[in-house]
């Protein structure tokens, strides 16, 4: 009793002193920083809530597979919004207006996306195939989230660096500076 009392004291400190730490470090980095996350990271979310909705719709519940999809689709995800923005602030630096920007980032890192996308998925719909249930479902599901995050990377997350810019210029020019 002793030792997991201790122990979970411990924890709750540890906890803590990282919220503490990881709050400052916020705080430094500043709101530039901060915009930028959000500009990733919304998409992404909207991913998840996405595939969740999807599961649900096709009758599957939770379970082993479809929650590490769902952890899986932040890091796979992530990758194409952080690819579409940093074109986007790549472009921006070099002088083109927002506008400009954006088709620029659609014309050349959206089919370079796509194609990754396509290939990504058709291996996952190869283990779709599967007669292995858990097998079948983590092809399926993957393959889902794949092209939702293609979808978001190129819809969402224009649309919201076009947003966040017609409400603040300086934040697209703090998205340029980094």
């Amino acid at each position: 009793f002793v030792g997991l009392l201790l122990f979970t004291s411990y924890g709750i400190v540890l906890g803590l002193l990282s919220f503490i730490i990881m709050f400052y470090l916020l705080l430094q980095w500043g709101e530039r920083a901060l915009s930028l996350a959000a500009i990733t990271t919304f998409p992404i979310l909207i991913v998840v809530v996405w595939l969740y909705g999807t599961i649900a719709a096709l009758g599957y519940g939770l379970n082993m597979v479809t929650v590490a999809i769902a952890a899986i689709s932040l890091g796979v995800g992530i990758d194409y919004v952080i690819h579409v923005v940093e074109r986007f602030r790549e472009e921006r630096s070099r002088g083109l207006d927002v506008l400009p920007a954006l088709s620029v980032v659609g014309a050349a890192s959206g089919v370079a996306l796509v194609g990754s996308a396509l290939s990504d998925i058709t291996g996952f719909i190869v283990i779709s195939r599967s007669s292995m249930g858990f097998f079948s479902s983590f092809g399926l599901f993957s393959a889902l989230m794949i092209g939702l995050s293609l979808i978001a990377s190129l819809i969402l997350t224009p649309a919201a660096l076009r947003i966040i810019s017609s409400f603040e210029k300086s934040t697209i020019e703090g998205l340029e500076s980094e």
